[in-house]
């Protein structure tokens, strides 16, 4: 017995060093870390020494007592450390009976506790004089005491650790909660019976041997204690089937002992026969895949649990983004923010995507913005190049504490428009960047690690794969659309051919019947430009496209006159504003007439006849800005995110193709500028052309 208990605890002593240098080549300078490193290395001094005092029959040696004191107060104050992580990251919960106030003063009294039994066991005349006042050997109380507190301290542990994260710290409490138990009871005994039980006594070293793998899970689960300690998941899958394997066959070896001890004649055949047929499974099973991956599972779940679930994770993503139940009224783009916001609790966020010419434009929220609301997108390019270089994700609580991590980023203009901002996730799509979200801080806020980053970037591939494809559906659809039109241009080309036939036989026959010469040359000359324009208008239709002419400088003033006489018979009457006479542009007179005359109409369609339609042009630094005003129906925010200018969607019904406003933004950023609106419901809009000029003096 005394054999088996010294090999006890030099195992233990063996497998604490091992734990203990693990920890120390993997510490981060935290302190729960440091005295976990403490409480490892003196039990490896504990359970050598009890080794070693068992071997020479030195079994109460004063010195292994203080150095069980020890390894229980450092231990008590590790399981003090992870109590005010604990209750500091999660005060909530109103069950718990002992407050961090109170648990933080348990740190005196175990040191003193401490201190007591260790000057007891290294002065044993102190001890012998406590003991004559008390009647009771004071290394037994203190230690009591200590064990009574580590209960107590595991328990407290155990309750203030969320349900969800109790896993990572279950073998940990029931491991050193196994080990306190076992030497209070012990010690309780010592107490009743004035002596040390020999028996609890020598198998604590096998006691600790079986403790030690379930501390070691919790550590593996928990690199916060001290640092990612790794351990080769085939070196625990191959060791463990040796062991197992060995195990295996010293338990059939006894059997076959007994079989041919008890068999009688056929004992020795009996054995034989046993020891075959047992080497012969253990060769099937160790060759069977469905049990190598069984075993290959049950490790991965037990010894190496990851953060995240990462195949529920994906199906739910995939779920989500394809379910047509899921959300129905949420936008595909929004449903993109949700879903990546879910995996770090968010609860809002925001879209860009980066068009043809790599710019950022602003694609949606999440939650959806309330209708006069607006997303400022900040003038800075470097958060785009940072992500086209790098293709991080970017929090921006550790951008604030080490910049210079995010070298060449910049993040102030961000910080501004959106305060609230927490993280940059990269919509990567074929190893470009596609687009980004930003998400902001949740309501809990929570550390962000590598697990998270790289599940963060994994979706966010998905995410922009998702919306590829979608923008590739819209444009398909566009296209088709767009084959619809230019078959239906087939029947006006036909209607066009006999207005032109009918202005060139009103022309040619003018000559012969004119009485008037004024008249009929004014009528001769509105006819001929009658059927030059139709006949452009032809040609255009049937080339199915609009065939642009090369730019010439064009005065805005004729420009504004021949929108005025086109627009003449509606109402109300159109109100032409120019600042400067002389103000012109280079650019296609007919196409920006046609261009003005839509958003004109347009105006004036959605506009009382006693309402205002007016449009101004002024020079604005290297740009011509063109305002159409009017003070109609007016149009909400989400109808000009929407569907403004997206072609063939009109709210005019059959009256209308829903191709004008497109037209002019395509016609606008051709030449460079932009156009932006600005309306209120109820009150009216505004259209602003921003054309820029160039500095050729050819006029038309």
């Amino acid at each position: 017995m005394v054999e088996s208990s010294v090999l006890g605890y030099f195992a233990a002593s063996a497998l604490y060093l091992i734990l203990s240098i693990l920890l120390v080549t993997s510490w981060r300078g935290r302190l729960q870390g440091a005295l976990l490193v403490c409480a490892t290395l003196t039990s490896v001094l504990w359970a050598a020494g009890n080794g070693y005092s068992l071997g020479v029959e030195l079994v109460y040696r004063y010195q292994l007592i203080a150095l069980e004191a020890t390894k229980n107060i450092f231990l008590c104050l590790f399981l003090l450390r992870l109590l005010d992580i604990s209750t500091t990251a999660d005060t909530t919960d109103s069950s718990k009976p002992l407050p961090k106030d109170t648990l933080q003063r348990l740190k005196p009294a175990v040191i003193a506790i401490g201190f007591i039994t260790i000057l007891c066991s290294l002065y044993p005349d102190l001890g012998v004089l406590v003991t004559n006042i008390t009647k009771t050997d004071p290394r037994v109380l203190t230690m009591m005491a200590l064990n009574i507190i580590g209960l107590l301290l595991i328990e407290q542990l155990y309750r203030n650790t969320r349900p969800e994260q109790r896993w990572a710290i279950r073998y940990l409490c029931f491991g050193l909660g196994a080990l306190f138990a076992y030497d209070f009871m012990m010690f309780a005994k010592a107490a009743l019976f004035g002596t040390l039980d020999d028996q609890l006594w020598n198998a604590r070293g096998l006691v600790n041997v079986a403790v030690i793998p379930m501390i070691t899970i919790s550590i593996a689960r928990n690199p916060k204690w001290s640092g990612d300690l790794f351990v080769s998941r085939k070196v625990i899958f191959h060791s463990t089937a040796l062991v197992g394997a060995g195990i295996y066959l010293l338990l059939m070896a006894t059997t076959g002992y007994y079989i041919r001890e008890y068999g009688g004649n056929w004992g020795e055949i009996g054995q034989i026969a046993f020891i075959t047929a047992s080497i012969l499974l253990l060769v099937v099973l160790l060759s069977s895949g469905q049990i190598r991956a069984a075993v290959k599972v049950f490790f991965n779940k037990h010894f190496f649990s990851y953060k995240y679930e990462y195949r529920e994770e994906w199906i739910k993503l995939n779920r989500y983004l394809t379910s047509i139940d899921s959300q129905v009224n949420e936008p595909i783009v929004d449903r993109c923010i949700h879903a990546l916001a879910d995996i770090v609790g968010s609860q809002s966020g925001h879209l860009w995507q980066l068009n043809e010419n790599g710019e950022i434009n602003y694609t949606a929220s999440w939650p959806p913005l309330f209708e006069n609301e607006t997303v400022t997108t900040p003038d800075d390019p470097s958060l785009v190049n940072f992500l086209n270089k790098t293709q991080w994700v970017v929090e921006a609580p550790e951008y604030l504490e080490t910049p210079e991590m995010y070298a060449g980023l910049n993040l102030d203009s961000w910080r501004t428009c959106f305060p609230k901002m927490w993280l940059v996730v990269p919509l990567l799509h074929q190893e470009k960047l596609y687009g980004f979200i930003v998400l902001n801080t949740p309501p809990i806020p929570r550390s962000i690690n590598w697990e998270d980053h790289d599940l963060l970037k994994t979706v966010g591939i998905q995410l922009a794969n998702h919306l590829a494809l979608l923008n590739t559906s819209e444009q398909l659809a566009s296209s088709r659309q767009f084959e619809a039109y230019n078959r239906l241009s087939a029947f006006v080309v036909h209607d066009l051919k006999n207005l032109v036939a009918q202005l060139s036989l009103v022309v040619s026959n003018a000559e012969k019947h004119k009485t008037n010469p004024e008249f009929i040359d004014d009528a001769m000359d509105t006819l001929s430009h009658a059927v030059d324009k139709m006949s452009r208008l032809l040609t255009q239709l049937k080339k199915g496209d609009i065939e642009r002419k090369p730019d010439r400088l064009v005065a805005l003033k004729a420009v504004f006159d021949d929108v005025t006489v086109q627009q003449s018979a509606m109402k109300p009457t159109l109100i032409t504003e120019l600042t400067d006479p002389n103000l012109s542009l280079h650019t296609d007179h007919d196409k920006l007439a046609a261009i003005l005359g839509h958003l004109i109409q347009n105006a004036q369609e959605a506009t009382k006849d006693d309402g205002m339609v007016k449009i101004t042009a002024r020079q604005n630094g290297d740009c011509v800005q063109i305002k159409v005003i009017d003070t109609g129906t007016g149009m909400d925010q989400s109808f000009i995110r929407n569907r403004l200018f997206k072609p063939f969607d009109t709210t005019k019904g059959n009256a209308g193709m829903g191709i004008g406003v497109f037209e002019a933004q395509q016609f606008v950023e051709s030449h460079g500028g932009t156009i932006t609106v600005d309306s209120t419901v109820g009150e009216g809009s505004q259209f602003t052309l921003s054309l820029p000029v160039q500095s050729q003096q050819q006029t038309s």
